[in-house]
Parts: C-alpha cells; structure tokens; sequence
C-alpha cells in the first residue's frame, strides 16, 4: 500500500508540478485550448480531449512509477537482502557462541538454534526444502581410520522425521561417508576448498554413505553441503586432527547449492563459532553444557 501511495505522489508531482505545461496559469489554460486549435474543434470537446490526455498521461507515469518503486522493494527483500541475512546468521551464531562461553546458554540449545536458523536461511536462498545437521566424533582423540561420527543435533523438522531408531542404529564411520572422507583429504592438500558440495547425490556412483540402509525410500536429500567444524582460517590448520565433527546441510532436490564465495565463507563463520562452542563442552564438562552423543 505504502508504494502505491508513493507512486500516486510521486507522478502527482511529476505532471503537476512541471513548468513545461503547469508553470503558470496562463499554461495551463492554454493547455486544454490546444486541441481545438489543432482539431478545429469545440470548447467543450477541446477540455474533453485535455482532460483525456492529462489522465492518460497520468496514469502511465503513476504505472511507471509504481514499478520502480516495487523493483527496489522486490530487490530489497528477495535478491540483496539474502546476504543481509547472512550478515546476521553470523551475529546470531556469534553471540550464541560468546553466551555459552560465559555459561548463559546451554551448548545444545546454542547448536539448535543455529541449526534451524541456517535451515531457514538456505529454504529462503534456493527456495527448496531444506535439512541441518552437526555431527561429532562419538570418542573425540580416536584415529581416523576408526572414527565413528553420530549426530549431536538437526533442526526442529529433521529431528522429528529423521531421527529414527533405525538410523541411530547405524554405524556412521568417517571413511564410509564420501563427503567426510573427502574433507579430510582436502585437509591435507586442498585447505582452502576443505568442505563438501555435491548437488546429484542420486546420480553419483562414486557417492557412499552409511545412512543408506536408514531410509527404506532412498536418501531424502538430492544435493550436499557440507563443512568441517573447525577454526578459521582453515587454510593454515594442521590438518583432519583439529576437525571436531562436520556442519551438513542438504536439500531435497538436485542442483541445491553454489559454491560461491559468500556461501562458503559464511559456512566456515558458522562452522568456527560451532567448533568453538563444542571445544567449550569438551574443556570445561560442565554438565549444564552438555551435548549427548548418541
């Protein structure tokens, strides 16, 4: 409503407050005179024909002006306000992380609330249905090749579907998930592309994971993003033994994400403030902290 107003102002100011035509008062009648000079027409036709043309002249700049006032709205909510709400994530995750730190906010509802906002945040940036979760060694300090992760958290949505007894009966070890295994390689020798995306997990022969015999309808995700939690920078880590479990997002359908370069620093912010919070658990073990590994 407010930019329908704005546009009907806008174009009112526009027309009428021109100097070419209302600059005076001896314009503006001169202005409804013209067509009978021009037509040979009578007065009364004469201010009809004005009148006319005045209000389709009106109209047409009051559309114009209506458009260019929704493209800034529809650009501001839907196209550049995305990485604002990136911008905020990060805060989010930050001061939940600083919370935790200073013993005013369990770890678990800090990673909860960071799960269902980021499902929020990428359901709104590829309009697909979207799933978050963390996973965590279930004995941190075992070696890789014996390494078994389980999940700490899921967003509200993906706990109620996915947490099933089934699944939490399966052995997720590190080397028989391709997205983990993949990471910790690229730890090794590709630190700056140290994460996970593949959008055609249905269509890749080469994709492996231990969740497979969970879901009786085959995996309920299309596509994979999936980072490390570890501090940032990762580039100058020392390698897989600072990992101290992963950030998963995926999505129901192929083609869900773009490693661009605001998608994958903002996944690293959250990732570090969530490894941060987790090496907070494992230091202090307070039990007001505590996250289950089950």
């Amino acid at each position: 409503m407010n930019n329908i107003i704005k546009a009907f102002i806008d174009a009112f100011k526009q027309i009428f407050l021109t100097k070419f035509v209302f600059g005076s008062l001896g314009s503006v009648v001169a202005a409804f005179y013209l067509p009978q000079k021009i037509f040979n027409c009578t007065e009364k036709q004469s201010w009809t024909i004005a009148l006319i043309v005045l209000g389709v002249w009106y109209l047409l700049v009051f559309l114009y002006k209506l458009w260019e006032n929704y493209k800034v709205w529809f650009t501001n909510h839907f196209f550049d306000s995305i990485w604002g709400d990136g911008i905020i994530l990060i805060k989010m995750v930050t001061d939940e992380k600083e919370k935790v730190k200073l013993g005013q906010q369990k770890a678990h509802d800090a990673i909860k609330k960071t799960c269902n906002e980021l499902k929020k945040f990428f359901e709104k940036k590829t309009k697909k249905e979207c799933s978050v979760s963390v996973k965590v060694p279930k004995e941190p300090g075992v070696k890789l090749e014996d390494m078994v992760v389980v999940n700490i958290c899921r967003d509200d949505t993906s706990e109620k579907i996915r947490n099933t007894s089934v699944y939490n009966a399966q052995v997720h070890q590190l080397f028989g998930n391709t997205a983990y295994s993949a990471i910790v390689t690229r730890m090794y020798n590709k630190k700056t592309r140290a994460y996970y995306m593949n959008n055609h997990v249905d269509k890749d022969s080469n994709y492996e994971t231990t969740s497979s015999d969970a879901y009786v309808k085959g995996l309920p995700y299309k596509s994979e993003f999936v980072f490390p939690l570890t501090d940032l920078p990762v580039e100058i880590t020392k390698g897989p033994s600072e990992i101290s479990g992963f950030l998963c997002v995926d999505c129901k359908e192929e083609n869900g994400f773009s490693d661009d370069r605001y998608s994958v620093h903002l996944m690293k912010c959250i990732a570090s403030n969530l490894n941060k919070i987790i090496n907070t658990i494992n230091e202090d073990g307070k039990s007001e902290n505590n996250v289950e590994r089950s």
